[in-house]
């Protein structure tokens, strides 16, 4: 009869699936910046950050063979929850001004400790449990740049950011054997004239997740990224900035053959005014 051997017997297909999600990482940051001398500068802060996490999601399963022959309907499953969680971070940074030609920039950034709670609206898998809690830590960070003027027109600058991952507390068991990931990138800029700058810059992520532990609706994939942009002074202090970026992403294969891979096209728009 029905049911008398395990669910999996009966369903073996999959008709259809759906998945709608959002990520919002809301920071408010409260710092000041001290001149110590003409040489160097130190700031100091605290970032408190609004974590937000919506999935919607359905999947509708079909029959086996054994299932078709007691003729078992197709099953539809949805789920419906949010996660939200707030922390506080610090944050120190110090430049370097050797002479009026080169800067050095160098920041650090504690981890952020963010305890998610869940709120379940809809769950008929019954995989989700209402008020639980899970940790997720944004990993903290030391970036260090530096930039040159080759010319009273042109600049240079260059970067290097290292995610401190191994160090955050991560509940999660997909983060059991992260490592370490960095970000190298170049920028120039150039002066066209008075009221014309442009800019390009490439970026070089290393994330160095397996794909096995990867998100396969958000994949943290290797990339290398791409960019140029545009600042026009229509006035003294105020700036009209438009700014395109692109990402290549590698692209990876998990251990049940599922690729994972994605495509991300930015476009940015901005209005600057510097108040004296």
């Amino acid at each position: 009869p029905p049911y008398s051997l395990p669910f999996a017997e009966y369903y073996n297909t999959i008709s259809s699936r759906s998945l709608e999600a959002e990520s919002i990482y809301y920071g408010l940051s409260f710092g000041g910046a001290y001149e110590v001398n003409d040489l160097v500068s130190v700031a100091l802060g605290m970032r408190f950050v609004k974590a937000y996490k919506e999935s919607q999601a359905s999947i509708t399963i079909g029959p086996s063979a054994l299932g078709a022959l007691y003729g078992m309907p197709s099953q539809t499953f949805n789920i419906d929850y949010k996660e939200t969680a707030d922390g506080l971070g610090g944050f120190l940074g110090v430049n370097i001004t050797p002479n009026d030609m080169f800067n050095i920039g160098l920041r650090y950034e504690t981890s952020t400790n963010l305890d998610f709670k869940t709120s379940v609206k809809r769950d008929d898998t019954g995989m989700l449990t209402d008020g639980a809690k899970e940790r997720e830590d944004l990993p903290g960070l030391l970036g260090i740049g530096a930039g040159y003027n080759i010319s009273p027109d042109l600049r240079l600058d260059a970067s290097v950011t290292y995610y401190f991952e191994k160090e955050a507390t991560r509940e999660d068991a997909r983060f059991d054997d992260v490592n370490n990931g960095y970000d190298l990138a170049v920028a120039v800029e150039y002066a066209f004239n008075e009221k014309l700058k442009g800019s390009a810059g490439y970026m070089r992520t290393i994330v160095d997740i397996s794909p096995d532990d990867m998100l396969s609706e958000a994949a943290e994939l290797d990339a290398h990224t791409v960019c140029a942009g545009l600042a026009y002074s229509i006035m003294p202090d105020l700036d009209l900035n438009f700014a395109l970026m692109k990402n290549i992403y590698a692209s990876e294969a998990r251990s049940d053959g599922i690729e994972l891979n994605k495509k991300l096209f930015c476009m940015g728009f901005g209005v600057q005014y510097k108040f004296k």
